[in-house]
C-alpha cells in the first residue's frame, strides 16, 4: 500500500504539471510515463518502532512504475492530486492553499483537517520543475493527530519524484481515477 502512495504521488505530479502555462511548457505530453519515487525522510517523534517499520524499510529505496497519462487526465491534474490527498481519509475537509503549475514550475499545497469531530490535520506540499517530457519534484507530507493512548503524534515524510515520457501508451489506457 505504501508503494502505491509513493508511486501515486509521482503520477499526481505528472498530472499537475499537465495544466501549466506561462513561460515554460504549457503541459506535459500525454503518453506512457515512467515514474520513480524514493522516500528520503521519515520522522515520527515518539512513534512505536513497529508502527513505522514498513515505512522505514522503504527509506532510500527507489520504486518505479509506468503509467499511461491520457489527454483527459492531463486536462485536469489538480483533480487527480486532490483525489490522492483525500483517498482513505473519510471525514476530511481539504483545501488547496497554493496551486502554481505553470512556466515549468510546480508548487502545490493541500491541507486537510478532520471534519467529523476527530482531532488531526495534515498537509501535502509538492514543489518541482517540468518540461513537456520530464518531471522532478519533492513531495512532503506533514500530519498531526492522536497516537497510541491519545497522545499527540506527528509524522513527516519526504519523497523525491522523477518522471519521463517513454513513448505512446501501450494497450488500453487506465480508466480515470485508477492511475494512482
Amino acid at each position: 500500500m505504501k508503494q502505491r502512495i509513493l508511486l501515486g504521488a509521482g503520477v499526481a505530479a505528472i498530472l499537475v504539471a499537465a495544466c501549466s502555462g506561462g513561460g515554460g511548457p504549457e503541459h506535459i505530453q500525454p503518453g506512457q510515463w515512467e515514474m520513480k519515487a524514493r522516500l528520503t525522510q521519515l520522522d515520527a517523534p515518539g512513534a512505536a518502532g513497529a508502527q513505522l517499520a514498513p515505512l522505514r524499510a522503504q527509506l532510500n529505496r527507489e520504486q518505479a512504475n509506468r503509467t499511461c497519462i491520457t489527454p483527459e487526465q492531463a486536462a485536469n491534474p489538480l483533480r487527480q492530486f486532490r483525489e490522492l490527498m483525500t483517498r482513505g481519509q473519510p471525514g476530511a475537509a481539504c483545501t488547496t492553499d497554493e496551486d502554481t503549475f505553470r512556466g515549468g514550475v510546480i508548487r502545490i499545497r493541500v491541507t486537510c483537517r478532520s471534519s467529523n469531530g476527530q482531532p488531526g490535520q495534515g498537509s501535502m506540499t509538492m514543489e518541482g520543475t517540468f518540461t513537456d517530457t520530464t518531471l522532478q519534484a519533492r513531495m512532503t507530507v506533514d500530519a498531526q493527530g492522536p497516537g497510541a493512548g491519545g497522545a499527540p503524534q506527528q509524522l513527516r515524510m519526504t519523497t523525491e519524484i522523477s518522471g519521463n515520457r517513454v513513448g505512446e501508451c501501450q494497450g488500453a489506457p487506465a480508466r480515470p481515477g485508477n492511475t494512482l
